[in-house]
């Protein structure tokens, strides 16, 4: 199921690259679509070294999940193989990670992001 995850998710972002090209949105003549970072440390103020759309200002220097990699350069910061930028609740590097559970832990950093008790890797 992890596997299945992971590449549900590359291949959604290799389509939305496709469609969307550089940084812009599909129908809007070209424009620059501010809620989407994909320069590393582009439209996110502080920059977005693991392109997940949470600000490494927002995500910081620990390593949650112990990989060798600090959160702001992990793709998967709690290591529970569902990518930040899925969890991270929008595609706007402008709002913090969302706290799907209500607990205090942005879902980027939760094992249980929303709070039914299994852990998301286990989750199907």
């Amino acid at each position: 199921m992890r596997f299945l995850r992971l590449a549900l998710a590359l291949s959604l972002a290799c389509v939305l690259l496709i469609a969307c090209g550089d940084d812009t949105r599909v129908g809007t003549g070209g424009a620059p679509d501010a809620s989407v970072d994909l320069g590393g440390t582009g439209l996110c103020a502080g920059g977005d070294a693991d392109e997940d759309t949470i600000a490494t200002a927002d995500e910081g220097s620990d390593d949650f999940d112990m990989d060798g990699l600090p959160n702001a350069e992990d793709t998967d910061s709690d290591g529970d193989g569902i990518l930040d930028i899925e969890e991270a609740g929008d595609r706007d590097c402008a709002t913090p990670p969302v706290d799907t559970a209500d607990d205090g832990i942005p879902a980027n950093l939760a094992l249980d992001s929303n709070g039914d008790g299994p852990p998301d890797a286990h989750a199907g």
